[in-house]
């Protein structure tokens, strides 16, 4: 069966700049999907602890080790989403993951070119919620000229010991919050400003 986006998730997305997508992957997917994520993971530690290089993990899962992950860019369920989004030219560019340890990330759009065409598709394998990190997006925000007013508004850094700079924290800035289960998915514009908030080590 053809996993297509409906008229309504479609018209929420052009609107809001993301959709969010319930129990997309399966359970067993989910368990291949954690095995393949701790196999990475443990590789990204080591590569770290060996330049001493500290701070947030993030890797590449275009690698012999995760091929469920790395094929996910060619899923149906994921590429064709893409094409009825950006059309049949659409083409995968990457398959990425991180392992972050604190209790917020700023608020930033993956591009900060407005005439960029490109989208994400993130999933989380636990659960998480408004307490938890569940990433948050600011409905709209991937058009102009909201994206570019956005810029304006004096945003506190995404590190612990910030509390004293002037600006809106990432908690205080109205936003919708995906909770999530492991098998949901979150697809939204590169352009659509998001962070987290509540996650902890």
């Amino acid at each position: 069966m053809i996993f297509m986006l409906n008229e309504l998730q479609l018209t929420q997305f052009k609107i809001f700049g993301f959709v969010v997508l319930r129990g997309i992957l399966l359970s067993d997917e989910i368990t291949t999907a954690h095995a393949e994520f701790d196999i990475a993971l443990a590789n990204a530690r080591r590569q770290m602890e060996a330049s001493g290089v500290l701070g947030q993990l993030n890797w590449t899962h275009q690698r012999p080790d995760t091929p469920f992950l790395a094929s996910l860019m060619e899923d149906e369920r994921f590429f064709g989403s893409a094409k009825q989004l950006l059309g049949d030219d659409a083409i995968g560019s990457f398959a990425r993951a991180n392992a972050f340890s604190g209790d917020r990330t700023e608020w930033h759009p993956d591009v900060f070119n407005a005439h960029w065409r490109g989208i994400k598709f993130g999933f989380y394998l636990q659960p998480l919620d408004s307490e938890t990190g569940a990433l948050r997006l600011i409905p709209g925000s991937h058009k102009e000229p909201f994206f570019s007013e956005i810029r304006r508004i004096e945003l506190k850094d995404s590190f612990a010991g910030t509390e004293d700079i002037e600006g809106l924290g990432v908690d205080e800035m109205p936003a919708f919050i995906t909770a999530s289960e492991p098998g949901d998915v979150v697809l939204f514009d590169n352009r659509t400003w998001h962070g987290s908030w509540g996650g902890g080590k």
